[in-house]
């Protein structure tokens, strides 16, 4: 039995449902893929996506408490996508880069990573 979280209109939803099993000849019995979730993710595809999009301007401590769900649970499918658009990311034609440190009140430091294109005329 999988279960799935969501949270619609504020009411957190657990959908619960048997997911197929397949037999497959080389790797044994594995689970069907559903087309509304990424395969051990937890989330349907919708709330990963809200995720995402609450993850690009918000803290994921904030993510955490609006929507009710642990913060290592919302940093693993950050990652995931983090770490998957990095792979398709083309980065062969930077020719230079900056890279600056900041801290705020002491207790957290972050790298930035500015890309510089100049062109000399």
């Amino acid at each position: 039995m999988g279960s799935i979280y969501a949270v619609f209109k504020g009411a957190k939803s657990v959908l619960h449902g048997r997911i197929p099993r397949i037999i497959c000849p080389n790797c044994g019995v594995r689970q069907a893929k559903v087309p509304w979730a990424r395969e051990r993710s937890g989330f349907i595809l919708l709330m990963e996506a809200l995720i995402v999009f609450f993850a690009q301007t918000m803290q994921i401590s904030q993510i955490s408490e609006k929507l009710h769900i642990k913060d290592k649970r919302i940093w693993r499918v950050v990652t995931h996508y983090v770490e998957d658009a990095l792979k398709k990311a083309d980065f062969s034609n930077i020719t230079s880069f900056g890279v600056d440190e900041t801290s705020r009140r002491k207790v957290m430091n972050i790298l930035l990573f500015l890309l510089i294109s100049i062109q000399v005329e």
